[in-house]
């Protein structure tokens, strides 16, 4: 088990590997992302995990 509080492999990794200047966004299923843009999609159902428990974790 991780002793870390993310468990999403994509988003451990994403936040492992970010550097400077790069950017990294959480967003709302509303968000228009560009498609050469890397995307974690967390969603099991519509408003599920919701927004600010992803922020809060």
């Amino acid at each position: 088990m991780k002793k870390s509080a993310v468990l999403n492999e994509h988003v451990s990794k994403a936040i492992a590997t970010i550097g400077h200047f790069d950017l990294l966004t959480i967003n709302d299923a509303g968000m228009p992302i560009p498609n050469d843009h890397r995307r974690i999609d967390l969603a099991v159902t519509k408003n599920l995990p919701r927004f600010i428990d992803v922020l809060a974790t």
